[in-house]
């Protein structure tokens, strides 16, 4: 009876999770890797400034982006869209980092967190600041 219902169309959880990365253009999984990267650097560099300048006032981001609660995501992507900037020190053109915010909605949706960081009420407060950050750039 199973086998009339699935018939070959039976791939599991593995392969499941498989076909749905491999169906994201090649392009959109280099900038997914590329702002999870950019976000978990700047993670661990603003932990480490913290620790080295012993700002116990400031928040410790101690799990990674996809292992973050809703709050603790909030106050991390608040922070990164201010923080965040290139190697050289310069900051990143509004188009990039409103790039990057809806990549990393991307990758936390391939990790089964469907969250849309520019239209749930919940995250009214990322959308905000992303947006008052990139009239500030544009001036």
């Amino acid at each position: 009876m199973v086998d009339e219902i699935l018939g070959k169309k039976f791939l599991g959880t593995q392969n499941t999770l498989h076909f749905c990365l491999c169906s994201y253009a090649e392009n959109s999984l280099h900038k997914q890797c590329w702002a999870i990267k950019t976000f978990e650097d700047w993670r661990l560099a603003r932990n480490k400034k913290i620790a080295a300048k012993n700002l116990f006032h400031e928040h410790v981001l101690v799990n990674k982006l996809e292992d973050m609660g809703i709050g603790d995501m909030i106050y991390a992507l608040i922070h990164f869209v201010h923080e965040v900037c290139k190697v050289n020190g310069s900051n990143y053109p509004s188009e990039t980092l409103y790039s990057m915010i809806i990549m990393l909605q991307g990758f936390l949706a391939t990790r089964g967190k469907e969250f849309y960081f520019l239209e749930d009420q919940c995250f009214k407060v990322i959308r905000n600041c992303l947006d008052n950050h990139m009239k500030l750039l544009a001036k």
